[in-house]
């Protein structure tokens, strides 16, 4: 019977280029879990001491060397490779990993910043290759994982026109390789092309904002955890090219037999994700051209939806692990959200503990404070026309959101109606809100959680379906039925939390 190897035998060395924070972290961390030998680099210092530390907590054999350098200088990359060699003797992986972004129009964006994100993007890429060849060539063997995307490398979307073009550039970098290996004769080195999709990293915390506008991050749809195992992966079954992420092989496809209407649909998708949020931003360079002082996140606090192992285990709700770490004073998503919120009074269970299992769970990060997360849901005609967002009609029965209070509603989805109506179980004014949702389709629960982060909110959605078509499936069916839904809701949420004039208009509606 034939085994899948999951990742590379302990001891191998593997080198890692913008290992500081996002995907070049995770994939440190991933190699090191498996007993790798690494090398990271990285321009902040301060950054890549974590991540050595880091590595050689995660297995017994695992080792790190940190080697500052900026991945545009050919000849600080050089020296990471020597540093790898000295240490190690030989390189059997290098990957790519570093890379900046530009938000803004092409007529927008300054020409230094255009030409410093080709430096780090593609330059850097060209310079890694470099220093990692001749050290795989003595050896006749070696990967080489080069990080692209699936935006400019299958698809493309407005606002990011140089970032999508370097990655584009990155694929016919990686062919060009290929070829010149083969000619060569050196048929034991492969190139991997890595296309993730959107993925949960401090992407848009970094990025140059040149839009002159306030600009929310998309949705992600993959973790950097998720990307990490695949480039531990290609580091023992090489391939061409590796798609990472849902609908990574999807939206290339759909773009190649309906190309005009994907695009139509990623340009009104970017521009209401992008700009969603109201008001006005300065121009910032973010970590384009200098390294700012925490640099150091893997997660950019993006992911939709909160997956632990412990949605499965009796108990409350699972939270995300790790320390908080998110000052006050700033105005980005934190690196890691809270361990666990202050426990709830033993006798005002969230739900009961046989329900958890088939739970749920979304999350943003408002920002907002959680009196006027609060004020959206404990108003009515608020929260019927603008977080459910589907409501036609709305009544009110009892003083919202008391625990008994009713909305009555019809609900609209496409060409049908339906009539609704949600009841508050349990308020706990500005922490938490707990409804039962009736309609013609069926019953479900519906928690809402409000921590305190910040200058925001964290808003975490709990669901489980009580009778339907949906108490019947399994809790993954149910995700995918109501992601969309669930993230139209709290962007919605925000929009209106973050907006005086949002909610004065609901008041007035």
């Amino acid at each position: 019977m034939r085994t899948r190897e999951r990742g590379p035998a302990p001891g191998t060395v593997v080198v890692v280029t913008g290992a500081s924070s996002g995907i070049g972290r995770a994939v440190a961390r991933a190699f090191a879990a498996r007993g790798a030998r690494l090398a990271v680099t990285a321009r902040s210092a301060d950054a890549l001491d974590e991540v050595v530390r880091e590595c050689a907590a995660a297995h017994d054999r695992a080792e790190a060397v940190a080697v500052p350098a900026d991945v545009t200088d050919a000849a600080a990359t050089a020296r990471v490779a020597e540093a790898a060699l000295a240490r190690y003797g030989r390189i059997d992986v290098w990957v790519n990993a570093a890379g900046v972004g530009v938000l803004g129009r092409l007529d927008q964006v300054p020409p230094d910043d255009v030409r410093r994100l080709w430096e780090v993007n593609v330059l850097g890429v060209f310079h890694g290759v470099q220093a990692a060849l001749p050290a795989m060539r003595r050896r006749g063997r070696g990967v080489v994982v080069n990080v692209s995307s699936l935006l400019g490398g299958a698809v493309e979307a407005p606002y990011q026109g140089p970032y999508a073009a370097s990655k584009a550039a990155l694929i016919t970098l990686d062919e060009v390789l290929r070829q010149e290996l083969a000619l060569s004769g050196d048929h034991g080195i492969a190139v991997c092309t890595l296309l993730p999709t959107g993925v949960d990293t401090p992407f848009f915390q970094h990025a140059a904002n040149r839009t002159g506008r306030r600009v929310r991050s998309l949705p992600a749809v993959a973790t950097p955890e998720r990307v990490a195992t695949a480039v531990v992966r290609a580091a023992v079954r090489p391939r061409r090219r590796v798609a990472v992420g849902p609908g990574a092989r999807l939206l290339p496809a759909a773009h190649a037999l309906a190309p005009d209407l994907v695009r139509r649909v990623i340009r009104r998708r970017t521009e209401s994700a992008y700009f969603g949020a109201p008001g006005t931003a300065p121009d910032t360079a973010g970590i384009l051209h200098e390294p700012s002082g925490d640099t150091a996140a893997v997660s950019g606090g993006r992911h939709g939806r909160l997956r632990t192992a412990g949605r499965r285990a009796a108990g409350p709700p699972p939270w995300p692990s790790g320390p908080a770490r998110w000052p006050a004073s700033s105005g980005s998503a934190p690196d890691v959200l809270p361990r666990s919120p202050p426990a709830p009074p033993p006798d005002s269970p969230v739900f009961p503990p046989e329900e958890i299992a088939a739970m749920a769970q979304w999350n943003r990060l408002v920002e907002a404070p959680p009196e006027d997360v609060w004020s959206v849901l404990s108003d009515g005609r608020l929260y019927s026309r603008f977080v459910t967002g589907t409501h036609d009609t709305w009544e009110e029965d009892g003083e919202w959101p008391a625990p008994g209070a009713e909305l009555g509603y019809v609900l609209k989805l496409g060409p049908k109606s339906y009539r609704g109506r949600t009841t508050s179980r349990i308020c706990e004014p500005g922490r938490r809100l707990e409804l039962e949702a009736k309609t013609d389709l069926g019953t479900a629960r519906i928690a809402f959680r409000l921590e305190p982060w910040g200058d925001g909110t964290l808003v975490v959605v709990d669901e489980h379906p009580l009778r339907g078509p949906a108490a019947r499936w399994h809790n993954t069916a149910v995700d995918v039925l109501t992601r969309w839904r669930h993230r139209s809701m709290l962007a919605r949420l925000e929009e209106v939390a973050t907006s005086r004039e949002g909610r004065e208009r609901g008041a007035r509606t």
